[in-house]
């Protein structure tokens, strides 16, 4: 069997083609369409994954771990369970375990391949860390296919057969935001013109400042800070979740957290009110469509779309849905339901021709170079190869690299991804190296980037006055042998216990 799989920040989905080739959901083993994104592990061994470990993250935060998308890619970010380190790929796979596991389940059929979602902006480091975790789930790497989330949605929108056209995809879930413009060919090709992004912006977001709200509400009325039980705490953001979505639907609403045994305290809030205290988060979104339309290499403007697609949970509220259709002057297709489009598309895309590098033809999300040194200062600094935008597959070169120190018989080229000024400030994807230097020469050095279909990056630097070259091919994120560790280490721990939700 084929699955689609929308791997959320806040919740996963999971989807496959009926006997008719239409996609359909499938439940949970709680009977669930959606999965909590948590992952819990208890003191007395195992794993659990989805509704019980979001019910009980308050109880044990420290043995929780929610939105675990946003740390993908990060390779300094681990939580400790027990001595042990469990990295974003270990974590993300006991997700996918949990999802693969139940649609087994629920369907009597092995899961072979499947078609993973991921945000368009996500760049090689985060698009490698999502194929690790496939890994550590124990799926083969032809097995895997990774599809941009607005490549997903165009699918099951159907746009590509609806023939050639411009459209902008706003796609904000529980954690994360994509703003992506695409550009459909007139054989129903996709191709991305441009991508922005967060990885910490979306529905849970919305959560938090409800909850900062509500909060100082009760301290103000003299009730306990629900920051000092952790019981109060669930209690009140469970409901915060609840009152957002009762606002969608309705102008005002009201809570009753508990303050202490048998005692509640009512809050009213409108839904202009809500607005106000999340205003700052959707002007955040819309500065990322602002800076992708102010890009040198987009040349598409906001008058030039055709088709404008609302996606994730999150572009239910309303004054978001108003935001994007007056910025655009156009309505949003919203025929398919947010939560589920991702998923859906991804169903679909188990039978399509793969896309190759995540969804079409894609862009790079963010500008990729070396580490450099001021000559006039010593500052270390980023020199951009490649730019943001820039359409994959792709390659690019640059002169006039010199070594800082002129006795040395090598130098150590290192690979930064982010366009920050500073070195310090972008991520370090890898180095190489380029040995046999004459000592005390001063060579000019080309150095020469390549990103293909798959988003991997090949680097090459060229001592322009011998011709002698070094080259390698980053393999970002975790080794083999770290993943089989992983993979053991994963069966071990579900030994313990077999209880998964």
């Amino acid at each position: 069997m084929q699955i689609g799989v929308d791997l959320g920040t806040t919740n996963s989905v999971v989807a496959r083609l009926d006997e008719n080739g239409d996609p359909e959901i499938l439940e949970n083993e709680r009977g669930e369409r959606k999965t909590p994104s948590v992952v819990q592990f208890p003191d007395d061994g195992g794993v659990i994954v989805g509704t019980t470990a979001k019910r009980n993250q308050m109880e044990v935060p420290d043995r929780t771990v929610p939105r675990v998308k946003r740390h993908m890619g990060d390779q300094d970010w681990a939580v400790d369970i027990d001595g042990e380190e469990w990295g974003p790929e270990a974590i993300s796979a006991e997700i996918l375990k949990k999802l693969v596991a139940d649609a087994e389940e629920a369907t009597g059929e092995d899961v072979e391949e499947m078609v993973v979602t991921v945000p368009a902006y996500f760049g090689p480091k985060e698009r490698n860390a999502t194929l690790n975790a496939a890994k550590i789930a124990e799926f083969d790497k032809e097995d895997i296919e990774l599809l941009n989330e607005p490549t997903s949605a165009c699918l099951r929108y159907g746009i590509g057969d609806t023939g050639a056209g411009t459209v902008f995809v706003y796609d904000m879930g529980g954690g994360t935001f994509d703003a992506t413009l695409m550009n459909v060919t007139p054989d129903g090709e996709f191709e991305v013109e441009g991508v922005k992004g967060g990885q910490r912006l979306g529905g849970e977001d919305f959560d938090d400042e409800l909850y900062d709200h509500v909060r100082g509400e009760m301290i103000d009325a003299g009730h306990p800070d629900p920051e000092d039980n952790s019981a109060m705490k669930a209690d009140v953001y469970e409901k915060v979740t609840d009152l957002k979505h009762d606002l969608s639907q309705t102008e005002s609403g009201s809570i009753s957290p508990m303050v202490g045994p048998g005692d509640t305290f009512n809050i009213d809030l409108s839904r202009d009110e809500f607005d106000e205290i999340t205003e700052h988060l959707v002007d955040e979104t819309f500065d990322y469509v602002d800076a992708l339309f102010d890009h040198e290499k987009v040349d598409a403007t906001k008058e030039d779309v055709d088709e404008l697609l609302l996606v994730g949970g999150s572009t239910r509220i309303p004054k978001v849905q108003e935001r994007v259709e007056d910025y655009f002057g156009m309505e949003a297709s919203k025929g398919v339901d947010q939560d589920y489009v991702v998923a859906e598309g991804a169903a679909i895309q188990t039978e399509l021709e793969p896309q190759g590098g995540g969804g079409g033809s894609i862009v790079l999300p963010r500008d990729i170079g070396l580490k450099t040194v001021d000559p006039d200062n010593d500052k270390e600094t980023f020199e951009m190869i490649l730019s943001e935008q820039t359409p994959v597959k792709a390659s690019e070169s640059k002169r006039g690299f010199r070594k800082v120190d002129k006795q040395s018989p090598k130098i150590t080229i290192e690979i930064l991804e982010g366009g920050k000024a500073l070195a310090e400030e972008n991520d370090k994807l890898g180095e190489f190296e380029l040995k046999n230097l004459d000592e005390g020469s001063d060579p000019e050095f080309e150095v020469t980037f390549t990103v293909d279909e798959e988003g991997k990056l090949h680097a090459e630097a060229t001592n322009l006055d011998t011709g002698r070259k070094a080259e390698t091919t980053l393999e970002i994120g975790l080794t083999e042998k770290e993943i089989e560790g992983h993979i053991q280490r994963s069966e071990e721990t579900h030994d313990d216990s077999v209880t998964r939700d």
